[in-house]
This record gives C-alpha cells, structure tokens and sequence, in this order.
C-alpha cells in the first residue's frame, strides 16, 4: 500500500513537473503561430508601404511569420475596428492612423484609440500649406493672409476627403488665421489634390510634405509654412506658421502606429513593443523611408501622449465646426 501510494505520488509530481516546464515551453516559443498585421488603408499608400516596410525589419528581432492583411474602408474605421475586437492573444495587430482620433468625434468610427496599445510609429507627416511657384497674387505666408481677407472665400484650398486630418489641417488654419476661404475636398486622395493644385483648380493645398515633394523640387509648387509649433528638422527652412502668423502653437499631422489590442497581457504587449521600438529605430527602417519618399516620425516618442494630445486637438476643431 506505502509502495502504491508512493509510486503514485511520484507519478503525480512527475506530471507536475511535466507540464511546468511545457508552460513554459511554450510562453518561449511566442510567437508560434503566422501573426495577422492588419492595415486599414488600401494597398500602396503611406500607411501601407510604412507597415510592411517596419515588418521586414522586425523580422530582425523576432521569429514572427507576418501575414500583412489590408482592410480598407470608412475611412479606415473598417480595419481600425478589426483590430480593437480581434482576439487580445498577440497573434493579431495592426496598424491605425490618425483618423483613428478624428472619426470618433464625428460619428464614424465605433472604436477610439483607448481600444489599442501603442507599440511604434511608423510615419509622422507634418500638414504644410502650398502654393503654385508661379501664383502672382502671393509667394509668402503674410501676403496669402492679406489676400484671404480681402477676397473672403474667394480663395479655394484643396484637401483629401471629409474630416481627414488634412481637411482637419484646412479647417484650424481658417479658424487659427481668422480668414476664409473655400475648402475643396478630394474624396480620392491627396495625389489628386496635387493634380488640382498643378492644374490651377484650387489655389493652395494643405497636404503634406512627401505628397507635394516632386513639384516642389520642380519648382512647381512652393510650401509657405510647416503647420506645427516648431520647425521640423527634415524641412529647417521652412517656417511655422506659428512663427509666421503669430497665433497660439498647435501641430497638423498625418500618422500611422503600429498597435495592439487593449485587452492583450502584459508578456504579449511587451514582447511587441520591445520588437517594433527596435524596428523604428534600426537605421534600415530610416533608409527606407527616406528611399520611400516617406516622412519619419519626428518628437512622437511618447505615443501616448501623442494619441491624447491629438484627440483632445481634434474634438475640440470638431466641436467648434458644429456649433
């Protein structure tokens, strides 16, 4: 009976043992399994060259199969929404922009960005305002003021589509100025919008730096003012338009952060974000944006602080326009 008892006592313990070190085994062996990336934006575009650029350099830093998924649609909220609800086990993450802190304001995204956990930004694209090189009216900043408020609403300033964050751009410049102008949006896209400015059917534009790049080392085109607080150091030149119109600091941005759902463990989300700080730090994920014409995020370490900062900015645009 003793012997009995202690065989299976020894047994029990060895089963113990057993499974404690496969636990283990297998919180090693994270990520086992393809990891889904979904973008919410269509293939092509900033957002989605950014993120599969930042996946072939975290292929560095961890043994993850990345499955690059895009999901686009409303404005993103599609797969921005795809995110937030998928499965918090870490083999779901993605990508959001900075509609993801506009459309909530504006009733067109279920989710806002407290349903993510930041990991990395991968683009960080200042709104600048940009004129025709050739336009006689003005060539700087105080002379396109000037002429704004003596021709109110003459002027025509081309954007992307409806509360995108450069639509967003054109409403704070006609509020932080005090002039008017009529805003024309291009629901296609901000390549469009260029086509528009070039062909003389808008005059001005607010999209950014990288979207006007050509024409402007063309000559074509000519930026007047970086909508930020402070000069960006891609573009030391190019004056604020705090600087220029004397008016309170505020920052326009277009951004993409790679992100995980909220729900997902403290072990997964650490594991990600140790992987995906690395990658936007690696000197090969600079070169390709550089080589991309993409535009590297500049003082947005604090991603938190960032989704806060600019949600905050952008409900109170929004709110202001409705009232």
């Amino acid at each position: 009976m003793k012997r009995t008892k202690k065989l299976l006592t020894l047994i029990f313990a060895s089963t113990c043992i057993f499974y404690i070190l496969s636990c283990g085994q297998e919180a090693q062996e994270f990520p086992s399994k393809n990891v889904t990336v979904i973008i919410p934006n269509a293939p092509g575009g900033g957002t989605d060259r950014s993120v599969r650029g930042i996946l072939e350099v975290a292929k560095k830093y961890s043994k993850a199969n990345f499955i690059a998924e895009n999901r686009p649609g409303a404005a993103t909220a599609i797969g921005t929404s795809a995110i937030a609800n998928a499965k918090a086990d870490g083999y779901t993450i993605g990508a959001i922009t900075v509609e993801s802190v506009i459309l909530p304001h504006v009733g067109q995204m279920p989710v806002d960005y407290t349903a993510f956990k930041p990991l990395a930004f991968t683009i960080g694209e200042p709104s600048v305002l940009t004129i025709k090189t050739d336009d006689k009216r003005f060539s700087n900043l105080k002379e396109f003021i000037e002429y704004a408020k003596a021709n109110p609403g003459k002027l025509k300033v081309g954007t992307s589509g409806v509360n995108s964050i450069w639509y967003i751009g054109a409403l704070l410049l006609k509020e932080s100025l005090g002039i008017d102008f009529t805003i024309i949006p291009y629901e296609s896209g901000s390549s469009d919008t260029v086509a528009a400015l070039v062909g003389g059917h808008i005059d001005a534009t607010t999209v950014g730096p990288g979207n006007v790049k050509n024409q402007v080392d063309a000559n074509v085109l000519k930026s007047l003012a970086i909508l930020t607080e402070e000069r960006s150091p891609l573009f030391p030149d190019l004056p604020t338009i705090v600087e220029e119109a004397n008016i309170e600091p505020f920052t326009i941005r277009a951004w993409a952060l790679m992100v995980c759902p909220a729900k997902v463990s403290d072990e997964v989300y650490n594991y990600w974000n140790d992987v995906f700080t690395k990658a936007s730090q690696d000197e090969e994920f600079k070169n390709f944006l550089n080589m991309q014409g993409l535009i590297m995020p500049i003082g947005m370490e604090n991603a938190e602080e960032v989704l806060k900062s600019d949600n905050e900015l952008y409900k109170r645009v929004i709110e202001s326009i409705q009232q």
